[in-house]
């Protein structure tokens, strides 16, 4: 399969979700039938971009190729971005903690564009992760890691961990 571009909005969010649902939903309905979907997690279970950006991409594969733990892009992502099989331990990190980061991921940058129009993605940041946190979070990743935990070391095992699960979608 070719690998196409992903474009990304990461945004630091303020608002509750019934004031950013409608502005989602407005752009997703321009974009049906197109590859894009935003999640809203809280940004201390994130490790970094690249840890986004590889769950993107693996969910984005394994949906599209019918191989898949969910019927939902956006719940295929959750469990690729914590590297869960199951769907209510996913939802469960997702919805600890303060949703404060809104990931929006598209095939389409006009996607993006129009969240953007809909004032979303003003606010930048840094993502800034906790190790102490993480560890809870991401326990089976850990159990690979030999010698000290650092960041660097829990996000390649964290991604290690996307890959075997899209192994587990390709057989």
């Amino acid at each position: 399969m070719a690998r196409k571009k992903i474009f990304l909005l990461l945004s630091k969010t303020t608002s509750d979700l019934n004031s950013l649902m409608p502005k989602i939903n407005k752009c997703l309905s321009y974009y049906k039938k197109d590859v894009c979907f935003v999640a809203i997690v809280p940004a201390n279970s994130i490790l970094s971009r690249r840890q986004i950006l590889s769950a993107a991409e693996k969910s984005i594969e394994s949906f599209c190729s019918k191989q898949r733990f969910s019927k939902k892009l956006d719940i295929e992502f959750l469990l690729y971005l914590y590297g869960k099989t199951k769907i209510d331990e996913a939802i469960k990190i997702a919805n600890s903690g303060k949703r404060d980061l809104l990931i929006a991921i598209s095939e389409k940058k006009s996607f993006i564009k129009c969240l953007k129009k809909e004032g979303l993605g003003r606010r930048s940041f840094s993502l800034k992760p906790k190790i102490a946190e993480m560890k809870k979070i991401y326990s089976d990743a850990i159990k690979h890691i030999r010698g000290k935990l650092c960041k660097n070391e829990l996000e390649l095992a964290v991604i290690e961990m996307q890959t075997m699960l899209l192994a587990r979608t390709c057989k």
